[in-house]
C-alpha cells in the first residue's frame, strides 16, 4: 500500500524541545519530514533525527540511538529563526501545528492558541501512563499513545518503525530465541543496531510483553527483523491501545508456544508474512504521520474552539513562576538571572520585551542556541557558563533546580547574594524531600525526579518546606511565599492530597519559594 504524500502546499510547524528522544514524538517527526520533506517547520533541529549524527552522540542516546535516529538528510532540515516562528504562528502561515510531546513541552503554546483553533492543533501525548492533560483535550486534538477509550476528544496513536527497517525476507535461523530479553539485563549485550538486529534475524522467536506502557519498540523491531513474536499478556492489552497493532495474529502465535503447538515451518512462513505485510500497511513512520494528518484534515472543516490563555498555562510547572513573576511590572532595563536545569523557554514572560536574561545551565541543555530571536528585540539574552560570570545586580533570579546539585550551597547562595540589592526577587525551585514516592526511590537508589535525572549516584541535594525556609533565612532572605507543586498529578489520590493545603507538602514534588533579602 503506497504511502499518500502531503500536498506540498500545506505547511505545519512541529513542536518539540528535542532535549531527548522520546519515541512517540520522534516517530511522529521521522515519519512528518519522509512525507513532507521541508515543508515541515520545527522549533528546534531534532539533532539525532539526522544523517550527521555520530557514533560517540548515538551511543549516549536512550536506546543507543537504535531504529529512529541518525536516519533523515540533513538537507531537510527546516528550523526557521524563533522571531520568523513567531511571526509566521501570528499570521497564521501554518495549516497545522502538532506538539510532539504535549507532556513534556508547551513551547509557544499561548501564543497559537491566541491564533489558531483547536482543529488546526495536535497533542501528541506519548507517556507511559493513562493520565490525560484534561486542560488540554477541548484546546486542540489530543492523541493518546496509551489510551483506555477512545472519544470524539481522544485519538489513539501509536509508535511506528521506519520503512528502511522492515526486512522483506525470512532471514536463516541458527536458535529458537533470541538472546534480548526484556528487564534482564544480563542479555542487554548488544552496542550496535546491527548485532541487536542480528540477534531477531538469527532467531525463530522473541519474548516480549508489557513494561511501563503497552507499546513498545521492541514489538515493532522483532517483527520489522524477520522474528515472531511471543508476546505473553497481548490479550490484556486495552481494545483502545496500539490499535494498528495485529493484535490478533500475535495473540494466536503466543496462544500456540504457550500451549506448545508446533509451528510448521509453512505457519511461520504464513505467520511473518501476514505480520510483515500488516506492518507496511499500518505501522510504518510514515503511515503514523498520515493518520495524524487525515484526523486533522477531517476536523478541518469543523468549527474549532478558542481557548482562552489561562487554563493552558495553568496546565504547565512554569504558570506558577510566571505567577510570581508577572507581580513585578515589565522593565525594559531589567536584569533576569536564570539558573537551572530545566527549561527557559518554559518561563513564557521571555517572549516580551522584559529584561537582559543571562542563562546558566546545568545540563547545557536548556540554553537557546544564538539564533534565538533575543537579538532582534529589546530583550537581549547571554549564554554563561557559569553564575560567576554575570556582573549585574538583578531584578529576578530564578534558581531552577540548581541547589540540589551545588556541592558548595553556602559559597553558591552568597554568590547569588552579591547579584541582589534590596529590590531583586529570587524563585528557589527545589524538590520536595517529603514526598513519599521521592523517598521510596531514593532508597532504590534511582535519583530520577519527575522527568529529570538528578544525579547517578548520591549525594544530591534534597529539602523540606521547612529545611528550605531555614537554608534560606540563614542567608538572611526573607521569605514571601512557598508553595508545593505536583507536576506529576496522574493519581486520583494526589489530585484529592493536592487540593487539601494542609496535606499538599506531603505529597506534591517541587517546591516553589518566593523570596529576597531582609533587609532590617
Amino acid at each position: 500500500m503506497a504511502v499518500t504524500k502531503v500536498k506540498a502546499c500545506m505547511k505545519i510547524l512541529f513542536i518539540s524541545s528535542a532535549d531527548q528522544p522520546d519515541y512517540q514524538c520522534d516517530c511522529v517527526y521521522h515519519g512528518l519530514k519522509t512525507l513532507m520533506g521541508k515543508d515541515l517547520e520545527s522549533v528546534s533541529d531534532m539533532w539525532y533525527m539526522y544523517d550527521t549524527l555520530t557514533p560517540g552522540d548515538r551511543k549516549n542516546l536512550y536506546g543507543k540511538g537504535f531504529t529512529l535516529y541518525g536516519l533523515l538528510k540533513s538537507e531537510l532540515k527546516n528550523v526557521p529563526h524563533y522571531t520568523k516562528i513567531v511571526s509566521n504562528i501570528q499570521g497564521r502561515y501554518y495549516d497545522f501545528i502538532i506538539y510532539g510531546s504535549i507532556v513534556k513541552d508547551k513551547t509557544l503554546l499561548d501564543l497559537v492558541i491566541a491564533n489558531y483553533t483547536s482543529n488546526e492543533i495536535a497533542f501528541i501525548d506519548g507517556e507511559d501512563i493513562h493520565y490525560i492533560e484534561d486542560d488540554l483535550v477541548t484546546k486542540g486534538v489530543y492523541f493518546k499513545r496509551e489510551l483506555v477509550k477512545k472519544s470524539d476528544l481522544l485519538h489513539p496513536i501509536s509508535f511506528g518503525i521506519p520503512r528502511e527497517k522492515i526486512i522483506d525476507y525470512i532471514p536463516a535461523k541458527t536458535r529458537e530465541w533470541s538472546i534480548n530479553y526484556p528487564g534482564k539485563l544480563s542479555t542487554y549485550i548488544h552496542q550496535t543496531e546491527e548485532s541487536y538486529y542480528g540477534d531477531y534475524q538469527q532467531s525463530k522467536y522473541a519474548v516480549t510483553f508489557k513494561k511501563e506502557g503497552w507499546d513498545c519498540l521492541r514489538h515493532y523491531e522483532i517483527i520489522a527483523n524477520g522474528c515472531l513474536p511471543y508476546f505473553t499478556d497481548i490479550e490484556n492489552c486495552p481494545p483502545d491501545t496500539m490499535v494498528n497493532f495485529p493484535k490478533e495474529i500475535v495473540s494466536a502465535i503466543a496462544q500456540k508456544i504457550a500451549t506448545h503447538q508446533v509451528i510448521s515451518n509453512e505457519a511461520y512462513k504464513s505467520y511473518l508474512d501476514q505480520l510483515t505485510k500488516h506492518f507496511v500497511a499500518f505501522l510504518t513512520t510514515e503511515k503514523v504521520a498520515q493518520s495524524i494528518l487525515d484526523v486533522l484534515k477531517s476536523k478541518k472543516t469543523l468549527a474549532g474552539n478558542k481557548a482562552r490563555v489561562t487554563d493552558v498555562q495553568k496546565a504547565s510547572w512554569a504558570y506558577k513562576i510566571n505567577k510570581l513573576l508577572q507581580i513585578k511590572p515589565a522593565n525594559d532595563n531589567g536584569v533576569l538571572i536564570y539558573s537551572g536545569v530545566a527549561s527557559i523557554q518554559d518561563v513564557r514572560f521571555i517572549q516580551d520585551n522584559y529584561a537582559t536574561v543571562f542563562v546558566h545551565d546545568a545540563f547545557q541543555s536548556a540554553v537557546y542556541p544564538q539564533n534565538s530571536g533575543f537579538e532582534n528585540s529589546k530583550l537581549a539574552y547571554h549564554a554563561v557558563d557559569s553564575i560567576d560570570a554575570v556582573n549585574k545586580i538583578a531584578d529576578t533570579i530564578i534558581l531552577d533546580f540548581t541547589l540540589p546539585y551545588i556541592d558548595d550551597v553556602t559559597g553558591y547562595l552568597i554568590k547569588v547574594k552579591g547579584l541582589m540589592d534590596q529590590k531583586t526577587s529570587v524563585i528557589v525551585i527545589v524538590p520536595n524531600f517529603y514526598n513519599l514516592a521521592s523517598v521510596i526511590a531514593f532508597k532504590k537508589q534511582d535519583f530520577r525526579f519527575g522527568r529529570l535525572k538528578l544525579s547517578k549516584k548520591p549525594p544530591v541535594n534534597f529539602y523540606s518546606a521547612k529545611s528550605i525556609q531555614k537554608l534560606l533565612k540563614a542567608f538572611d532572605f526573607q521569605v514571601d511565599e512557598i508553595e508545593g507543586y505536583e507536576f506529576d498529578n496522574t493519581h486520583f489520590i494526589k489530585r484529592a492530597f493536592n487540593k487539601i493545603k494542609s496535606l499538599k507538602f506531603f505529597t506534591c514534588k517541587m517546591l516553589i519559594v518566593k523570596a529576597r533579602l531582609n533587609h532590617v
